[in-house]
């Protein structure tokens, strides 16, 4: 084992403790109700019409401008090789859980298609998608900037890297709250972007750092200021995309 790789487990092991937890809990309730009526039973459970559209700005924490523009504010200014990283992270992940949406699972529909007018189910979503259920993209995308604010935090205290972890299984968890998707989704969607995160983080990252730092410091702190405003600006602008939508 590469002193590589274990300085690197040792600031992400807090968050691959959580997130094994949850996957056994994920494989426990899928095994024993199903794909779907697991999804009927843990949508249940929501707090109400005002809080459910709450969650509805928080589930889109994974969005493609939303997550890449977080990732970069609380990353860049300290370590711009770990923020580009992340953002190729993100969008590798993305593209592969995308992959399989459109081939390999392109016939398992999402719970607006599958309980159409079915009582008891709770669906919060301005014209919800239907199709290319499995895997979750935005499990995915939550688990991958997860995983590397995880390991940015933990350096500073091991103990965020738990933190993280637990906040990233609310996010995902969100999908099934606000109707979008079924417990497996979020399931396999959190594995790819976990795994496929810390795949990258051991590979790119130094890669990365050979490219931003030897050198070159003084050229990647004379951009951040434009990268810092260019991430609020794309935030913002998101946002106010989302709310003009509802």
């Amino acid at each position: 084992m590469s002193i590589e790789f274990k300085f690197k487990w040792d600031f992400t092991k807090g968050y691959f403790a959580v997130m094994a937890a949850f996957w056994i809990v994920s494989l426990i309730i899928w095994m024993v109700w199903g794909y779907r009526d697991s999804f009927k039973i843990l949508n249940e459970h929501h707090w109400g019409v005002h809080d459910t559209a709450s969650l509805y700005f928080f589930t889109h924490l994974a969005d493609g401008i939303i997550l890449p523009a977080i990732l970069v504010l609380c990353i860049w200014r300290r370590d711009p090789a770990l923020a580009l990283t992340a953002i190729i992270a993100v969008f590798a992940t993305g593209i592969l859980a995308q992959v399989g949406k459109m081939t390999f699972f392109d016939s398992w529909n999402r719970p607006p298609a599958v309980f159409d007018d079915v009582s008891g189910v709770d669906i919060f979503a301005p014209h919800p998608p239907k199709r290319h259920s499995f895997p979750s993209g935005h499990a995915t995308s939550f688990a991958t900037g997860g995983l590397f604010l995880a390991y940015f935090l933990s350096s500073w205290q091991k103990w965020m890297g738990i933190v993280i972890g637990i906040f990233t299984i609310f996010l995902c968890y969100t999908r099934v709250t606000i109707g979008v998707h079924f417990p497996g989704d979020i399931f396999a969607g959190s594995v790819l972007g976990t795994v496929g995160a810390f795949i990258l983080l051991l590979l790119l990252y130094p890669k990365m750092s050979q490219l931003v730092h030897p050198g070159n410091e003084h050229k990647w702190k004379k951009a951040t200021p434009i990268v810092v405003a260019v991430a609020i600006i794309g935030l913002i602008a998101q946002y106010i995309n989302l709310v003009m939508r509802v």
